[in-house]
């Protein structure tokens, strides 16, 4: 697998103010069993030791290249090590994260056997010295359609990037978008859409870390407002180009808008003028799309929609009961 006619993969990782763990996360790189790759860190402008760190990685492997540019944030960063990129497969990680060491290799190797441009793996979340596996597949394989189904209902298999292998040919004309937060959501079915088929392995090959003051970590409203619009924009791009879609895209849409919204509530319980937010949200949402959530919504998600409609102040009563019957359910499956 690591001789020079095997497939070269750059690994993109985007750096800023990360000098307690990107250490770790190149390393963890850099130890991989697949050894043919091209490591890009953008450093986005940190202004710790960051970039020191990388650079004194870099000297050691010529493996690496360092990208220095003013902050721009995480999309930019990941446009422009794109556009640098050599590879012919596309992996991406966070600096604050690590790979366990076959990762690579696994993920290229379903691509190949699989022949599949697409390849994506399981997760370990991790939180205060403890983690759990997110993300196993119970397929090996999805066709493009199904994959970009299964993508909307947003359960074992998410936007991420950094769990997948990509094939480079697939960013042609797709960057992601600057200036919000969840930038994958936007471009992640038009990969997948572009993909032969899509690959899955229940090996935990990648560790993501939660940290308070991370994307994930520190969700606030302006978070879960990106998230929102992110997720609709996506359904509407989509349906434009295939309505026959829209039935089956639709109800998967309300659930991740309705869970979204809930995490904010969770994170935001104190916050006054969060919560007005989050019932304008909501209620904008409803009178918008009314017609459709009374024609493609199941029991609970229509219920739910009708009493937030009826009474915006009931809307975190309604939201939480929502997340346990949706909970209670999901356990009946």
């Amino acid at each position: 697998m690591n001789a020079p006619s095997s497939p070269l993969i750059t690994v993109i990782i985007p750096v800023y103010n990360v000098e307690e763990y990107v250490e770790k996360c190149l390393t963890s790189v850099l130890a991989q069993t697949y050894a043919h790759l091209e490591v890009l860190v953008v450093d986005d402008g940190s202004t710790d030791d960051s970039a020191s760190i990388c650079q004194r990685i870099a000297n050691q492997d010529s493996r690496v290249s360092l990208i220095r540019k003013h902050n721009q944030g995480q999309a930019v960063a990941r446009n422009v090590a794109l556009e640098k990129a050599r590879g012919n497969y596309i992996a991406f990680a966070d600096a604050d994260d690590w790979l366990e060491p076959d990762m690579l290799s696994s993920l290229l190797n379903i691509t190949l056997q699989q022949e599949c441009d697409i390849a994506v793996c399981a997760y370990n979340l991790c939180k205060e010295n403890r983690a759990i596996i997110l993300g196993q597949a119970p397929v090996s394989k999805l066709s493009s359609q199904e994959a970009t189904l299964e993508l909307f209902k947003d359960r074992w298999l998410n936007n991420f990037v950094w769990n997948k292998l990509f094939k480079r040919e697939l960013f042609e004309d797709i960057k992601f978008p600057a200036g919000c937060y969840f930038e994958e959501i936007p471009i992640m079915y038009k990969l997948f859409q572009r993909s032969s088929c899509v690959a899955f392995t229940k090996y935990a090959g990648y560790n993501y870390r939660i940290r308070r003051n991370s994307t994930i970590g520190s969700r606030r409203i302006s978070t879960e407002l990106d998230s929102c619009e992110n997720h609709i924009r996506r359904y509407n791009n989509i349906i434009h180009t295939k309505p026959d879609l829209e039935h089956a895209l639709w109800s998967p849409l309300v659930r991740c808008f309705l869970h979204t919204v809930y995490i904010s509530m969770q994170n935001s319980l104190s916050e006054q003028r969060t919560s007005r937010t989050r019932r304008k949200l909501i209620s904008t949402f409803i009178n918008k799309n009314r017609s459709r959530y009374k024609k493609h919504l199941g029991l609970i998600e229509r219920s739910a929609c009708r009493l937030m409609e009826c009474n915006t102040w009931m809307t975190d009563l309604v939201l939480f009961a929502w997340a346990i019957a949706s909970k209670v359910l999901n356990k009946l499956h």
